[in-house]
């Protein structure tokens, strides 16, 4: 494994974003962030197709696609698995194995191939490892080792910017130092 690298399935990604939804947003929120700060954050280009089309047009509160977009530019600074056929193979033998959907099995395959200990998901058995990897629902208990700041304050206003777009949805990402993008 890569460190403590933790992969997030697009419910929780969601959450994160849906002003809508509560102490789900609040929880998913100070996850996002705190992956956000030690850079352990992993997710994979399904997520980040799912993340766009639920934010988009599933949500009561849906994002405008310029929004989305630049959110999903963010988030590709994570680390991203771009799943080929062998990881499709591979899937197909952990839904034989374990019996989770195929879908969630994708998510599973791609948690493993980024080294990550941790799978942040309220589709699968919270605390059940498929193959090294922890299933986590962070909603089931609070504070799952994670820091909401007491000040309230946000890190746009914190850092004193209004741009990257991201910040206008309460969410601020910057870019990891020497990434050129």
């Amino acid at each position: 494994m890569s460190g403590n690298r933790q992969f997030v399935d697009t419910n929780v990604l969601v959450y994160a974003y849906d002003v809508t939804a509560g102490d789900k947003h609040s929880r998913a929120r100070a996850l996002v962030e705190k992956l956000w700060d030690t850079r352990e954050g992993c997710l994979s280009v399904k997520v980040l197709q799912e993340f766009f089309v639920t934010t988009t047009r599933k949500v009561p509160k849906p994002l405008d696609t310029p929004a989305t977009a630049r959110i999903s530019g963010d988030l590709a600074h994570w680390h991203v698995h771009a799943p080929a056929a062998g990881d499709v193979l591979a899937a197909i033998d952990i839904q034989q194995r374990t019996g989770a959907s195929f879908w969630d099995a994708m998510i599973l395959r791609s948690a493993k191939e980024l080294g990550c200990g941790t799978l942040h998901s309220e589709d699968l058995n919270p605390g059940q490892a498929y193959d090294g990897v922890q299933v986590r629902n962070p909603f089931l208990a609070w504070p799952p080792r994670i820091a909401v700041p007491a000040s309230g304050v946000s890190r746009c206003t914190a850092a004193g910017r209004s741009s990257p777009p991201s910040c206008a949805l309460g969410l601020f990402f910057r870019q990891p130092p020497g990434d050129a993008r």
